[in-house]
Formats: C-alpha cells, sequence, structure tokens
C-alpha cells in the first residue's frame, strides 16, 4: 500500500487534500471484491463525505503525500 491511515494526499489535478480513513486492508467494493482506500476532506466546512476509491487509481500518481501542515 502506497497511504496509510491518517496521511494526508492532495488530489494532483483539483489539489483538495484529503486523509485517509481506511486501507486496501481494510475496504473492499464487494460486487468486484476490488480493493479501495476510503478518505475524507482535510478541512470539512459544510457537510462530511466518505469518499472511495480503488487501490489502483488512488496509486496510478493521481495523488501525493503531504507534508505535515
Amino acid at each position: 500500500m502506497k497511504f496509510t491511515i491518517n496521511q494526508r494526499i492532495r488530489h494532483l489535478r483539483t489539489g483538495t487534500i484529503y486523509v485517509i480513513i481506511a486501507t486496501p486492508d481494510q475496504v473492499r467494493y464487494e460486487p468486484l471484491r476490488q480493493r479501495c482506500y476510503a478518505y475524507v476532506p482535510f478541512l470539512v466546512d459544510t457537510g462530511y463525505r466518505i469518499w472511495v476509491r480503488p487501490e489502483v487509481e488512488m496509486e496510478d500518481g493521481r495523488f501525493e503525500p503531504v507534508e505535515a501542515l
């Protein structure tokens, strides 16, 4: 796994910073049994969303680690 729980990451296209809340060892997309990451926005100002993305997409260069703010 490229990312770990509580690690901050940046989506390169949007610049949005997220925090990993679950790793592919813990999350599966059931219909395909696909390993996934779950993550949330770092700064939540309106509502709360949990995003889930397949491991392969998270680790293909769309996201990069962010140093502590």
